[in-house]
């Protein structure tokens, strides 16, 4: 398929609407459903679930479809392409080390963290595909060229960094995730899953890596 230039104007409009979107709902419309409900199954299911796949997923794959012929990637293969998962093991195996090594031990032993729910679950099975299919499938599949990989890649990185501001305003975090150098590891992981994403074709890579990560830094503590 041949690839022609793609219009500014859906890629900025489809960025700030859906971006406004979820900073509306991150910070005060899902603080308000979890008051309310007091049940965090219920919570991570309606927020998760139901509220962030209609957010980013299901628009992602409209845009994708709308405007294919821009695509690097078609939406078909995206979903179709083959995928050698062997080569991507190493990286699911450190993700796990990492968490293990970063993990507070209590008594010289590491566990379960004493934050983590079963409830988290939840959001845990679905944030690798809602954040993957808008900030790969849609942004950077739209953005990419031969002769531009690695400033698209960048640019990306900085989109899926601006995706975190509204939870971490939310949880008083914001500041602390610079003045830490935690934002890194949010564009080192972007960069991650942007370049197994042009390397295999694929969707289901950077959903699966996303998904591993989160888990495991999630669980482990």
């Amino acid at each position: 398929m041949k690839q022609n230039n793609i219009p500014l104007k859906p890629l900025l409009l489809s960025f700030s609407v859906l971006y406004g979107i979820w900073a509306v709902w991150e910070l005060w419309l899902n603080p308000l459903m979890t008051s309310h409900l007091n049940n965090p199954w219920l919570s991570n299911l309606l927020g998760d679930g139901i509220v962030k796949n209609l957010v980013w997923t299901l628009p992602a794959f409209w845009l994708m479809g709308r405007y294919e012929p821009h695509l690097y990637i078609p939406r078909k293969e995206l979903l179709t392409a083959k995928v050698n998962w062997l080569k991507w093991l190493p990286w699911m195996v450190g993700f796990v080390v990492y968490a293990v090594l970063c993990a507070p031990a209590e008594d010289g032993r590491i566990g379960i963290a004493a934050d983590f729910h079963p409830s988290d679950f939840v959001w845990l099975a679905v944030v690798g595909i809602t954040e993957e299919s808008f900030a790969r499938g849609w942004l950077l599949n739209a953005t990419l060229r031969e002769d531009n990989k690695w400033k698209a890649i960048l640019l990306n990185a900085l989109a899926f960094l601006a995706i975190h501001f509204p939870i971490w305003i939310h949880k008083g975090i914001f500041v602390m995730a610079f003045t830490s150098l935690g934002f890194v590891s949010v564009i080192l992981l972007s960069i991650l899953f942007s370049w197994s994403f042009v390397k295999t074709r694929s969707i289901a890579v950077p959903v699966v890596l996303h998904v591993v990560y989160d888990l495991a830094v999630t669980v482990i503590g």
